[in-house]
């Protein structure tokens, strides 16, 4: 019985190992965010996929506050030069 279950939660084991190797990489990616939904019985197959999206949306979110975070750090360099060389 006990073999039985652990057989039938298997995959569900498998896909909680590969959202666990999910990262945010120093350089701003989510590394191994992509789990490939083929791989996966068919009854997990709809929730990798909303996790797929979600990791683009995640993705696409830490691109923009990035590139906002850059743009206000490079608005503020001007002004702190004039005030440091007065």
């Amino acid at each position: 019985m006990v073999a039985l279950l652990r057989l039938a939660i298997r995959p569900l084991t498998r896909l909680e190992e590969a959202l666990d190797t999910v990262s945010l990489n120093p350089a701003g990616d989510v590394a191994g965010s992509e789990v490939v939904a083929s791989a996966q019985p068919a009854e997990l197959k709809g929730i990798v996929e909303a996790y797929n999206r979600l990791a683009d949306r995640l993705q696409q979110a830490w691109s923009q506050q990035h590139l906002y975070i850059s743009a206000i750090s490079h608005e503020l360099l001007t002004p702190m030069a004039l005030i440091t060389s007065s």
